[in-house]
């Protein structure tokens, strides 16, 4: 009869819990997870890392002997365990078998029988255990990660140097140096004064205005209506009304009326007409004045003198042996060219 071999391997995807086996075991403690990760203090080692049941809220597991299943607290896979990755064939999960060969299942004595099922059980024991190591040096189940890498090697002996390279090409030229900046532009002379507007025309006089024409007859009466109050916004009242007839006024003076089905804007109220007085007899409509000339154009006002085209040269100025770094100040009657600390003085800075 051909037994199955331990161990069984599976591909986490974070969903399944449930994981069960095939091969055999004397013990549940026999029964061994692994996981295939990441370790180290910067992850730099791969390989089976050994799971135990308790080993935190992430991948606590417990087995069920009798359906030979491992459930796990929470679905493993690379995203609920640390470091997960997947070993060459895609395999993330090994649930192996490690017999225990410290305690016999059976022992003899030279003055016990010896029973056919205790020699099998003994000898079952050590077939696992042998069955187990094989599978660890094959599949590599409870193997070490691999180690640190080793302190790097001394330097070799310094190779022959190599012959020496041909000159590069020349370098491009460089870029020409900026232009300098143009001197500064003199100062503008001021404008002239702008010549007097000439005089309006006089305007017509208007003409006679018309009779007046005849009053036109009253209209019918309207229906009644129930003044509610006045809105504070423009019409119409929001929502219906109670009763037709009911209306209100809104800010623009205009009057909404309810019809029984909409809000008829009818415009501003105004109080019943007075009767009417008998008709006069209509004037005769005066003749239309005659239209006033127009007034003639004011003449153009005279051009005014050119403004000064130096500071000297304005009528307010006093200018005295200007120099650099001068300043105009008004000292009271004139506008005159102060150093830095006359200008303080006058200024009383």
């Amino acid at each position: 009869m051909t037994v199955p071999l331990p161990p069984a391997h599976f591909t986490g995807d974070d969903i399944e819990t449930d994981y069960t086996f095939t091969f055999p075991f004397f013990n549940s403690t026999d029964v061994k997870v692994y996981f295939y990760q990441e370790y180290g203090p910067s992850l730099e080692f791969e390989g089976w890392l050994e799971s135990p049941t308790t080993f935190g809220p992430l991948t606590n597991w417990t087995l069920d002997a009798a359906t030979k299943t491992i459930t796990f607290t929470t679905a493993p896979g690379p995203t609920n365990v640390i470091g997960m990755t997947a070993d060459e064939l895609g395999y993330n999960i090994r649930i192996a078998r490690v017999t225990n060969i410290y305690d016999i299942a059976s022992t003899f004595s030279g003055s016990t029988p010896i029973i056919g099922t205790d020699v099998n059980t003994n000898f079952e024991q050590i077939l696992y255990a042998i069955q187990d190591i094989n599978a660890q040096y094959i599949s590599g189940a409870t193997q070490g990660a691999t180690g640190p890498t080793g302190d790097t090697g001394a330097t070799g002996a310094q190779g022959i140097a190599g012959t020496t390279g041909a000159t590069g090409a020349a370098g491009a030229q460089g870029v020409a140096g900026a232009t300098g900046s143009a001197g500064s532009t003199g100062s503008t002379g001021s404008t002239g004064p702008t010549g007097t507007q000439g005089v309006t025309g006089v305007t017509g006089a208007q003409g006679v205005q018309g009779a007046q024409g005849v009053t036109g007859a009253q209209g019918p009466a309207g229906s009644s209506l129930t003044i509610q109050g006045s809105l504070g916004v423009v019409g119409p009242p929001v929502g219906s009304g109670s009763t037709t007839g009911e209306t209100w006024i809104d800010s623009a003076n205009d009057a909404f009326v309810w019809d029984g089905a909409a809000w008829d804007n009818i415009g501003p109220l105004v109080g019943p007409t007075g009767a009417t007085g008998a008709q006069g007899v209509q004037g005769i409509q005066g003749a239309t004045g005659v239209t006033g000339a127009a007034g003639p154009t004011g003449a153009t006002g005279a051009t005014g003198a050119t403004g000064a085209s130096t500071v000297d040269a304005l009528t307010d100025t006093v200018i005295t042996t200007p120099v650099a770094n001068h300043f105009l100040v008004f000292d009271g009657s004139d506008w005159v060219n102060k150093s830095l600390a006359d200008t303080k003085t006058i200024l009383g800075i």
